[in-house]
Parts: C-alpha cells; structure tokens; sequence
C-alpha cells in the first residue's frame, strides 16, 4: 500500500513540475514576442498621432518608434524592453 501511495505521489509530482516547465517557456515566448516589431514592420504614426514603442535592437540595445496601430508589439518603457527583451536572456 505504502509503495503505491509513493508512486502516485511521484507521479503527480513529476505532472506538477511539468506543468510549472511548460508554463514558463510559454511566458517566456510569449514575453520575447513583445520585444520585436511584426514581419514588415509596425506603420508609422502621423503627425499628432500615435504612441512610443520600445523593441529590441540586436540583443542588448532598445530603440523607440512612434507607431500608429502595433498591438501586441512593442514595449511601453524603455525599463520594460530591458526587463522583458535584454537581462531576460
């Protein structure tokens, strides 16, 4: 009784740490997606319009665009495209 006990405790475990593994590449992807501007690139803003974006610039630099419509891109402070695009790596 005590054996099979163990091993369903084993077994749940390894599902746990599984499950923990998955999740952080997926944040991780998720995360490193922001850092880059889309195939082709975001459009640019016109005059008056728009809003800043920070993106990774090769692997440890971050330049700003203005950008009309880029969701999902981009970062809103050049703090977060260090956090999430440069000591993320």
């Amino acid at each position: 009784m005590l054996v099979q006990e163990s091993k369903l405790l084993m077994k749940l475990l390894l599902l746990a740490v599984l499950i923990l593994f998955t999740t952080d590449v997926i944040l991780l992807v998720q995360g490193k997606t922001k850092c880059t501007e889309p195939p082709g690139g975001c459009p640019p803003a016109g005059k008056g319009s728009g809003h800043y974006r920070w993106f990774l610039n090769g692997s440890l630099t971050c330049y700003r665009r203005n950008v009309s419509d880029c969701d999902g891109y981009g970062l809103r402070t050049l703090g977060d495209c260090y956090s999430w695009c440069v000591s993320g790596d």
